[in-house]
């Protein structure tokens, strides 16, 4: 199965069953965000600056040039 980015406008239309000229319903949008919730980033948990340091050291590569 092709990802969404392969497949041509038409069949993005059908796939997400929306109209090409006026788009989705408000009341298609309340339900898809209802199922759905927001279109949002997560933010993930943040590496501290010491951590990554240590890590950069520990990295076999760098291990292997010292």
């Amino acid at each position: 199965m092709k990802e969404d980015y392969q497949i041509s406008i038409e069949e993005t239309i059908e796939k997400f069953d929306t109209d090409r000229k006026e788009g989705l319903t408000q009341e298609t949008v309340d339900k898809r965000l209802e199922e759905n919730g927001r279109n949002e980033i997560q933010e993930g948990k943040k590496t501290s600056p010491w951590k990554l340091l240590w890590n950069n050291i520990n990295d076999f590569t760098s291990g292997a040039l010292i």
